[in-house]
């Protein structure tokens, strides 16, 4: 014999808005367990991206001493050895200076050696 479906489906339906009409909200064990959830993701999340800026600040740094070495190389070959005194002659040479001749990581002026036309940061030499 055939269960009815009415009978079944009634049965379903009393049950599912018995459990959805509850009252009683979450445990503070399920919030607990909720924020430590959370609180391990964003662990994880920092311990990935503390490291990957500072390796990003690195290569900007290096990559801004590279762009004053090129500038100078500039300058001097077309306005003669003595040509390039402070970093501050290269101006003209360099689109974004002012920004490139800090560090990006410390804030720090990159420093000059006219001698020996080496540009070098304090942080990452």
């Amino acid at each position: 014999m055939i269960v009815g479906f009415r009978s079944t489906g009634r049965i379903l339906h009393a049950r599912l808005t018995a459990a959805c009409s509850s009252d009683s909200g979450f445990s503070l064990i399920e919030i607990m367990v909720v924020l430590l959830i959370i609180a391990i993701l964003l662990a994880i999340a920092l311990a990935v991206y503390v490291p990957a800026t500072a390796a990003a600040n690195s290569a900007a740094c290096k990559y801004n001493q590279r762009v004053l070495t090129d500038a100078i190389s500039i300058a001097r070959t077309s306005m003669g050895a003595e040509a390039v005194d402070e970093l501050e002659d290269l101006r003209p040479y360099v689109k974004d200076f002012d920004n490139c001749c800090t560090c990006p990581e410390t804030g720090e002026l990159l420093k000059f050696n006219p001698d020996t036309g080496e540009v070098t940061c304090p942080e990452h030499q």
